[in-house]
């Protein structure tokens, strides 16, 4: 019986040490895996790492361009617009708008004397000076969109002078861009 029973420890401690090194080769496989992860991660750090430091280069690059870019900026203000201004001043300051609200300012309307013809000639000539492209037009203005009434048609019969840039049409006599649809609606060309 006893041989019996040391038959049956000897088996139990058997078991019990197979358990053990099973568990161990378990443990070993899971913290191959974990060694395998952390390694993973690792490199995905490191090539984030390049990656944040490629793009920090590149902003730094960005950075010095806009600085310079702000540099030309200045200088372009400084230029002397004297032989032909569109060639050498095509981003020259003050803005369009500023002149032909100082055009506009400065000159008192006056039918037939100073009106809306010497208003965009005058406009013409300092967005001239400044570098900016302009067209002198011609043509009529009906204030109701659709006729030609009161002082417009006692004077001018409705005949009228503003000018335009590329995209951008300006009343004269205002210092105003003339809005895209109430160009549509109340402006004629000749």
């Amino acid at each position: 019986m006893m041989i019996k029973m040391n038959k049956i420890m000897i088996g139990v401690l058997v078991i019990i040490a197979l358990a053990h090194i099973w568990i161990i080769v378990i443990r070993q496989d899971y913290i191959d895996n974990l060694e395998a992860d952390i390694n993973y991660y690792q490199n995905k750090l490191s090539n984030m790492e390049k990656e944040t430091n490629n793009l920090q280069s590149n902003l730094n690059t960005c950075n010095e361009e806009y600085a310079k870019c702000q540099e030309n900026v200045v200088n372009l203000t400084n230029i002397k617009c004297e032989y032909n201004p569109v060639a050498y001043c095509p981003y020259s300051i003050p803005t369009f708008i500023d002149i032909a609200q100082q055009v506009a300012s400065s000159h008192e309307y006056k039918a037939n004397e100073f009106d809306c013809t010497e208003f965009s000639e005058t406009l013409y000539d300092e967005l001239y000076k400044a570098g900016w492209e302009s067209k002198l037009k011609t043509g009529y203005y009906y204030e109701d969109g659709e006729t030609c009434t009161g002082f417009n048609k006692e004077e001018f019969n409705c005949r009228h002078d503003w000018l335009c840039l590329t995209n951008v049409c300006i009343e004269a006599t205002a210092g105003t861009v003339i809005d895209p649809e109430d160009y549509k609606l109340r402006y004629e060309e000749r």
